[in-house]
């Protein structure tokens, strides 16, 4: 709603006071609680209706493809890997933001809740890794540069 009132508000010579809120302080808490949600996704796909085995066999299947669309991972895997895949993802997306210096707040939880959720649909610790890396090397290389060294 924001998105087209604002513009209006603007055009009609009206400026909006921008403010921006961010959360620090919260990682040890969020991070904790991120931590045991993914953990409990892990167990419950490995411990719920099917073998322990045959889980395990079904998550390494699923991190052999490729991910590209239209990859339906509940359908071609079931839903047991795909709890233990988003459990996963989970772990490492929260892994990179407490490595990288982040805060856990609402939108990098809500970032962090997205790869979970493209978890049953293409994204796998073999394809985010990856991606994860270049971005961190990209932004130490910017701040290389702006420093000077």
């Amino acid at each position: 709603l924001a998105l087209m009132i604002v513009p209006v508000l603007t055009a009609l010579g009206d400026k909006p006071d921008t403010v921006l809120y961010w959360a620090e302080g919260y990682n040890l808490l969020f991070g904790c609680i991120l931590a045991v949600f993914c953990l409990i996704l892990i167990a419950i796909g490995f411990f719920s209706k099917h073998p322990v085995w045959a889980v395990w066999a079904g998550f390494r299947r699923l991190i052999s493809t490729t991910g590209r669309a239209p990859s339906d991972y509940l359908r071609m895997f079931g839903g047991c890997p795909v709890l233990v895949n988003m459990g996963i993802n989970g772990l490492i997306a929260t892994g990179y933001i407490l490595v990288t210096g982040g805060d856990l707040n609402g939108p990098t939880i809500g970032a962090i809740l997205t790869v979970m959720g493209f978890s049953a649909v293409g994204k796998h610790a073999r394809n985010i890794l990856p991606v994860m890396l270049g971005i961190g090397l990209a932004c130490l290389g910017i701040y290389l540069l702006k420093r000077g060294d």
